[in-house]
């Protein structure tokens, strides 16, 4: 194996540093002047000296947004008698922000994907088990950061700062890029999924878990539906690799339920004999399922819609965890290797995915926990799309919002119809 300098995983190291660099030179610029002119418009019209000051906005929004910080990023945000820094906020923290007091409509929805974009591609750096990246995946990040950049600029209107982040970017731009105008041209589902903002799912669990550990009432855990986004291809390319990977994840899935104890025994690897050319996929995919087994979220069916993992838990608390670590990007860590032995084959060299859930099921799970005590006392959830304010009773979870969503789905605990 070479390791002398400029040998290839050499090369791959610095791909992984230099992304990272990238991110965070051009990220950070756009999203704090995005976040400016958030403060700027959400500002009272006859406020004097014409707008709120960064730290009025955020006590007049701190309601909203302490549901969705952990005790480090409360500190940065409302820090003890002295102003916020923006120079210690990262794109983690701008995102929340962004997310939960200022681009709050369906009307900013490409906006918010493109703020979302750079949070989840973020998230998945800070996961990588290996720091490395190939040339051509490089390339791939490079040009989705500079697409979401650009279109955020656009929707500034600020030339200037345009002009700074593409002069920025072409410094870590070493080879000839394979996208017009450097900008990444590439089928994207229209979903909107979950971010950092919406901690705030995570934070009225723990009000039921803290409920539940009071008073002893039992409560049904509803499937959580775990969604997997493949990116870098065509549509129908993109619809392909949909279809083989469901297929993979539900043979996986059958195979594991007809052998009785092939989940429990880690040495047991039971395998379809038939011939198939891609073995090392379907490895991954069976380590994974067996893996999220020992992690007590066994996965109950497979959805036809994208590749959609319903995992069932056995507790609130679990199900806190999960929730967190698909929103963090933790959970994209198990995914890793089924992601780079994809990129071994043959047309999915730039194979890259998503580990997330819509945002619309992440409050539809509040909304169909039933919990029950043996006097009958039954808790519930408002049906709505994003938390201002929770309170929690004997009788009912909640929560004053923006903007209610109609919610259709079928009752998660129901497998779907294939």
């Amino acid at each position: 194996m070479a390791t002398g300098r400029g040998s290839p995983i050499k090369e791959e190291q610095e791909y992984f540093t230099r992304i990272q660099i990238a991110l965070l030179d051009c990220g950070i610029a756009v999203l704090k002047e995005l976040f400016l002119q958030g403060v700027r418009a959400k500002s009272p019209p006859d406020y004097p000296n014409g707008h709120w000051t960064v730290d009025e906005f955020l006590h007049e929004n701190k309601k909203r947004l302490l549901v969705s910080l952990d005790k480090h990023k409360e500190n940065i945000l409302y820090p003890y008698r002295r102003d916020t820094d923006l120079e210690e906020w990262d794109i983690s923290l701008y995102v929340i922000v962004i997310h939960t007091a200022c681009y709050t409509t369906s009307e900013h929805g490409i906006l918010r994907h493109d703020i979302a974009n750079l949070g989840s591609l973020r998230n998945k750096l800070c996961h990588k088990p290996d720091y490395r990246l190939s040339a051509a995946v490089y390339d791939a990040y490079l040009g989705r950061i500079r697409g979401s950049i650009n279109r955020i600029c656009e929707f500034l209107s600020n030339q200037t700062l345009t002009q700074f982040v593409n002069k920025t970017l072409d410094k870590y731009e070493s080879l000839k890029h394979a996208y017009p105008n450097g900008v990444l041209n590439e089928y994207v589902k229209n979903i909107d999924t979950v971010s950092e903002g919406d901690l705030a799912v995570a934070g009225a669990l723990e009000q039921i878990q803290q409920l539940i550990n009071d008073t002893e009432i039992q409560i049904v855990i509803p499937v959580i539906d775990v969604l997997l986004l493949f990116r870098h291809y065509n549509q129908d390319d993109e619809e392909k690799v949909s279809n083989y990977l469901r297929e993979t994840f539900d043979t996986a899935l059958q195979q594991s339920t007809l052998h009785e104890g092939a989940l429990h025994d880690s040495d047991q690897k039971e395998r379809d004999e038939q011939g198939n050319t891609n073995r090392n996929v379907d490895d991954k995919v069976v380590h994974i399922v067996q893996e999220l087994f020992r992690e007590k979220r066994q996965v109950v069916y497979v959805k036809q819609s994208c590749v959609t993992l319903g995992l069932q838990v056995p507790d609130i608390g679990s199900a806190i965890t999960l929730i967190e670590d698909i929103i963090s990007g933790k959970m994209y860590s198990l995914f890793a290797p089924l992601e780079e032995t994809m990129r071994t084959l043959k047309g999915h060299e730039l194979f890259d995915i998503n580990v997330t859930m819509e945002r619309k099921t992440s409050y539809t799970f509040l909304n169909e926990i039933d919990t029950s005590s043996p006097n009958g006392v039954v808790f519930s959830v408002d049906k709505t799309s994003s938390v201002k304010q929770k309170t929690l009773t004997s009788q009912k979870l909640t929560e004053n919002v923006e903007t209610p969503v109609n919610i259709t789905e079928e009752t998660a605990k129901k497998a779907p119809k294939e």
